[in-house]
């Protein structure tokens, strides 16, 4: 921000008052699009709003949508992105899902060291990689990217990406164990966690975005 208030640097200058709402709006919706605790929220919307958003991309009237229209597309884009480690070429899909699991098991032992209650979900006592992975693609990001690609056709090389890190992540879990071990090592993922309620899917995205975010102040404020 203190880079923005050189008059030379600010690249929202030319806004309007209505056009900064606007984007002030925007970045904090993409921003809590990236909480997966938000993600069926986000996806049943964006299904509501599907034939819509598919007929005005498909010709030339997307930029009269209306700001309630445009969001849940944005988050799904925004969500895509954030999840974009699931469609990389197989040797590099492999490097991320190792690091980010090397994050969560610093967290877990983090927790026991602080005699904190274990997160299940990042125990290397309990996760086993190839399970999580098979479990995160096929339960969030195949749906999500599907539902994108229904308004955006042109992802399809991110969806058959997608598929081929899925086999590879199934060959390798079918390697180290049986099928029926494999089966008894479904644990419960962080997207699988209570979602915020769907409520109706026709209803204003961002607005319970707003709420969500006047929520997480307000507990801010408390502690």
């Amino acid at each position: 921000m203190s880079v923005l208030s050189l008059p030379e640097c600010n690249i929202f200058g030319n806004l309007n008052s209505s056009q900064m709402v606007e984007l002030q709006l925007n970045i904090r919706d993409m921003i809590l699009a990236t909480d997966l605790s938000l993600h069926k929220l986000i996806l049943t919307s964006m299904e509501a709003h599907r034939k819509v958003l598919n007929k005005a991309f498909k010709g030339t009237k997307a930029n009269q949508l209306s700001r309630e229209k445009k969001v849940p597309a944005m988050c799904c884009i925004m969500k895509c992105s954030d999840l974009s480690n699931e469609i990389r070429p197989k040797d590099i899909a492999i490097l991320w899902a190792t690091r980010v699991n090397r994050e969560f098991f610093a967290q877990s032992a983090k927790e026991k060291e602080m005699s904190l209650p274990l997160t299940p979900w990042i125990d290397p006592e309990k996760v086993v990689i190839e399970k999580e992975q098979i479990n995160f693609i096929t339960g969030l990001c195949m749906p999500l990217y599907k539902t994108l690609h229904s308004v955006f056709p042109t992802i399809s090389p991110c969806i058959d990406q997608l598929k081929k890190n899925l086999v590879d992540w199934e060959w390798r879990l079918q390697e180290m164990t049986t099928r029926e071990e494999a089966a008894k090592l479904s644990i419960r993922s962080v997207w699988e966690d209570d979602q915020e309620g769907t409520g109706k899917g026709g209803k204003d995205l961002s607005a319970n975005l707003g709420n969500r975010a006047n929520v997480s102040v307000k507990l801010g404020e408390k502690k």
